[in-house]
């Protein structure tokens, strides 16, 4: 008796499952099936470990920028700043005083390079009280801060943050130590002034030389914004099931050394480097920054992967030498030999370098399919939740199905169901609900989505 009920539900399961595969038919697994990834980095089936959702037709803002005039008086104090002198005080900084500062950020648990002074030393300078952040709350908090004081400011990014469009209405923590307060004596900014020193006809005709210089240097922080917004949509609403072991720990291996070779620049051992960053030692930054970022990497790979293999994107001979010599023009190298041991040097291999041309194609071809929205409609759209789908909407296919092929599914799927809990109920229910192990499994399972969610969070990218 005990084998017959299970052959019946086994049958019962079966016809659940062929149900489910007919109705997935030409949607992305199916496309996806058909790639052969066979020696690979990732050569694994991708669908085992990511789901993507539709990313076709996916809505982004169009984005302008027009300087006010606020902002363009204080570029004018910056220009005069240039050729001014100044000299150190120990008392508050004032508006358009100049400071030397130690600062980071922390965005949604993760180091925010863009807001770190140790990034590039050239960033520790900056006039007061003009926007140098681009954030109110940590632009007005520096104003009166004196020498050897510090603070930790609480900021959310506006939206659109220009400086970071995929930033845009996160939140997170700024930290930052005033070293120096430096005071100038700013001349009149005047027709004589930009004559002398820049070489304008008259102030009014450097204040729009002033203008499209802000509008070309805001527009650099959203060029490929399209891009941005895009890929932010399909990685925050991907589903992860787990990650490929190998991968992840080359990503958490490249990570380290990174850090490793700015300690050795920095010619400091690399616990000594780890505290001058704020972590107190390996183990907390392995969990806080390590740890998360490489997921972040393996889960990005693996998305762009999975687009790459479903559109049959391919990188061919001509578009590899063009990328890599492009790639080289910043080492000022200019033949294939020497430039492809840079490459190998850089990327560990050819292949490696090829598969993220080969990504940087999948993300730009969802940019092909937007359709564009303004800004305020975007976010209003995402913090509403529309962005936001579910695990069965993610898993939904492209293609639409027929009405008389969902009825049929649905039907057949409900009858072979109703049979199975008939039987299983009639023999075996009882002990079966009972049943401990069959508990811990269903514990176990609950558990292991709520993991994968909270990692999800946070691996969460800029």
């Amino acid at each position: 008796m005990k084998k017959s009920v299970w052959r019946i539900t086994a049958f019962a399961l079966c016809v659940v499952m062929i149900s489910l595969a007919f109705a997935s038919c030409g949607g992305l697994k199916a496309r996806y099936s058909s790639y052969d990834s066979s020696g690979e980095r990732y050569d694994c089936d991708l669908t085992e470990y990511i789901a993507v959702p539709i990313y076709t037709g996916i809505e982004v803002p169009e984005i302008t920028y027009t300087p006010t005039d606020e902002e363009i008086a204080d570029q004018r104090m910056l220009k005069l700043a240039y050729f001014a002198e100044e000299e150190n005080v120990n008392e508050p900084c004032e508006k358009y005083d100049l400071v030397d500062a130690d600062y980071s950020a922390e965005v949604e648990g993760l180091n925010y390079g863009i807001f770190d002074s140790t990034v590039d030393n050239s960033r520790r300078s900056f006039m007061v009280g003009i926007g140098h952040f681009g954030v109110a709350e940590i632009d007005d908090a520096i104003v009166g801060m004196a020498p050897g004081e510090e603070k930790t400011i609480e900021f959310t990014f506006p939206e659109p943050f220009y400086k970071d469009i995929q930033a845009s209405g996160k939140t997170g923590t700024f930290k930052i130590k005033i070293e120096k307060v430096r005071r100038q004596d700013l001349a009149e900014y005047n027709d004589e002034f930009v004559s002398t020193y820049y070489g304008a006809a008259s102030a009014a005709d450097y204040d729009e030389e002033i203008k499209e210089q802000l509008i070309h240097d805001t527009g650099l922080g959203y060029e490929d914004y399209e891009e941005q917004l895009t890929w932010e949509y399909v990685f925050d609403n991907s589903i992860l099931y787990k990650y490929p072991g190998t991968e992840l720990n080359e990503a958490r291996d490249s990570i380290v050394a990174n850090y490793r070779s700015r300690a050795e620049k920095a010619e400091m051992g690399f616990d000594e480097y780890l505290k001058s960053i704020g972590y107190e030692d390996n183990m907390q930054f392995y969990d806080e920054y390590v740890e998360p970022y490489a997921r972040t990497i393996v889960k990005e790979e693996m998305i762009a992967l999975f687009i790459a293999r479903c559109e049959d994107l391919s990188v061919s001979d001509e578009e590899y030498n063009s990328e890599m010599l492009d790639y080289c023009s910043y080492y000022e190298v200019t033949d294939t030999a020497t430039c492809e041991r840079i490459i190998n040097s850089d990327f560990g291999s050819k292949e490696a370098f090829r598969e993220q041309i080969l990504m940087k194609k999948a993300r730009e071809f969802l940019v092909d399919s937007e359709v564009k929205l303004e800004p305020a409609k975007y976010y209003e759209n995402k913090h509403a939740g529309k962005y936001e789908l579910t695990e069965e909407e993610v898993l939904k296919d492209t293609e639409t199905i027929s009405d008389e092929t969902v009825i049929f599914i649905i039907l057949g799927a409900a009858g072979a169901l109703l049979v199975a809990f008939i039987i299983i109920l009639v023999v075996k229910l009882k002990k079966a609900v009972k049943d401990k192990n069959v508990k811990l499994a269903e514990k176990a399972a609950l558990e292991e989505k709520r993991r994968i969610r909270r990692e999800m969070k946070a691996a969460k990218k800029k």
